[in-house]
């Protein structure tokens, strides 16, 4: 048996040849071997593979220690990789082992750390998956690992033609799925590191929101199907947390903020991906953008700060000429949840005045229900409820208005004449949209000329993020 000091004393070896990576401790286990991605990343060991070799052992830590440094590297890649794999009936195991061999594979040739092949040497062969793994690695490594048949070494002939360490999303996608027709038919008896029962809810919303980034809205809308089915857990309105999430591409996060002291931070806590990107402490984090690893600095602890942001109200339409944003992307309902977020992430509220038929109103506000609003489609007619407005608006302390509108408005003087008294106005106009361009032409011209007015023609919706970017990014600009 092992002592826990010598097994301590190799993991702490490993550690260190990989620059000591934030997984402090390990646990030993009857059961399988885990690596648990999330708020707290931990390993922990089956008996099983404790190997008595003790180069063989310190291969296994540096295997699994890696998974944190290198690959899958965080529970975004491994939803993704189960996510592109879901046409196969062991995804789980496909992924896992792929995993361990890219992992494995930037051991050896990009850390120099030979231990790993003394691991693939000794451990315990647990199918024919293994053989054809060890085989590979036999191959590219030159050293004599194991014995394999004619049929595995021809597989390995097709592995040899995959880039393992080419980890571009495309290119990942591709050599997984072409890694999974060459092993499928071979796993057997074999039970992944990572499983999906490990997850809590709030690791699977951290993830999702990072997921978010990297697939297009029908793309997340089945991906959030899939693993809410795989999870048995309920993923409510994916498609607000796409829209939310892809604002975060445009938004430019700024410290709106007047500074008359010292700026020392009194603490510093764990980053969360709704804090602003400029809290982000990237020496205490280890340069990685992880919850439960991620760490901050706590702005409103600083001497001396205030903030000074005015509250905003989006007056959004979703009339039938508008895109519906259930249905396919809306630029408008980007843009919105763009200068929404830039607003909020700066302690201001937004308040949203959704009209088409009807206005559906929400006083300022902070959070979700903001979003909720913004991504309300009516569907209905054009016309915007002035009175309704009015009574709205009297109610407030001169808050930022913004207009997002493709203008085909029924009361359209109504609607010009109430603005042009206003304070302030930021006018987002999609022109490909009005009918009688002309005659909504003139309207805007009169707007022009008036003083706190500014007016964005936009030609295509697409612009509309990069718009509301330049106009709301930077609000001491």
């Amino acid at each position: 048996m092992l002592s826990p000091e010598f097994l301590t004393e190799i993991f702490e070896k490993a550690r260190r040849k990989l620059y000591f990576p934030p997984i402090e401790r390990f646990e030993v286990s009857e059961g399988v071997s885990k690596f648990e991605f999330g708020r707290r990343s931990r390993l922990i060991v089956g008996k099983e593979d404790l190997v008595a070799n003790k180069k063989a052992l310190e291969g296994f830590f540096a295997l699994n220690l890696n998974h944190w440094a290198k690959h899958p590297y965080d529970l975004k890649t491994v939803l993704l990789e189960e996510y592109w794999l879901k046409e196969f009936e062991k995804r789980s195991e496909i992924r896992d082992i792929f995993d361990d061999l890219v992992s494995a594979l930037d051991l050896i040739f990009n850390r120099g750390i030979e231990e790993i092949i003394d691991y693939y040497r000794y451990a315990p062969i647990k199918g024919k998956h293994d053989v054809l793994v060890r085989a590979y690695l036999q191959r590219v490594s030159g050293e004599q690992i194991i014995k394999a048949s004619e049929e595995i070494e021809s597989r390995v002939d097709e592995l040899m033609k995959i880039d393992f360490l080419d980890l571009r999303k495309m290119r990942l996608r591709m050599n997984l799925i072409r890694f999974a027709n060459l092993i499928e038919d071979l796993i057997e008896g074999f039970e992944p590191k990572i499983k999906f029962e490990d997850l809590s809810d709030e690791d699977l919303r951290q993830a999702l929101k990072e997921v978010a980034w990297e697939l297009d809205e029908r793309e997340f809308e089945d991906f959030c199907a899939f693993i809410g089915k795989k999870t048995d857990t309920e993923i409510k309105k994916p498609r607000k947390l796409w829209y939310m999430e892809k604002a975060r591409n445009y938004s430019i996060y700024i410290q709106p903020l007047s500074r008359t002291g010292s700026l020392y931070p009194s603490e510093i806590k764990e980053f969360e991906f709704d804090d602003r990107i400029e809290a982000y402490n990237p020496v205490e984090s280890y340069g990685k953008l992880i919850p439960g690893i991620a760490k901050k600095f706590v702005y409103e602890d600083f001497e001396g700060m205030a903030s000074g942001i005015a509250d905003a109200v989006i007056v959004m339409d979703s009339s039938g000429s508008m895109t519906d944003p259930e249905k396919s992307v809306s630029y408008a309902v980007l843009g919105a949840f763009v200068i929404a977020r830039n607003y909020l992430e700066n302690g201001a509220k937004v308040g949203v005045v959704n009209f088409s038929n009807e206005n559906i109103s929400l006083p300022p506000a902070r959070g979700e229900v903001v979003f909720d609003h913004l991504i309300l489609y009516q569907g209905g007619g054009t016309h915007l409820d002035v009175d309704e407005l009015k009574g709205y608006l009297s109610r407030l302390s001169q808050p930022d208005l913004i207009m997002i509108t493709d203008g085909g408005i029924e009361n359209i003087d109504e609607v010009v004449d109430f603005v042009s008294k206003l304070r302030s106005l930021t006018l987002i106009w999609i022109k490909k949209h009005v009918k009688g361009l002309k005659e909504f032409k003139e309207r805007v011209e009169r707007l022009k000329g008036i003083r706190g007015v500014e007016i964005f023609e936009v030609e295509d919706e697409k612009d509309i993020p990069s718009i509301a970017v330049k106009r709301f990014g930077d609000f001491y600009a």
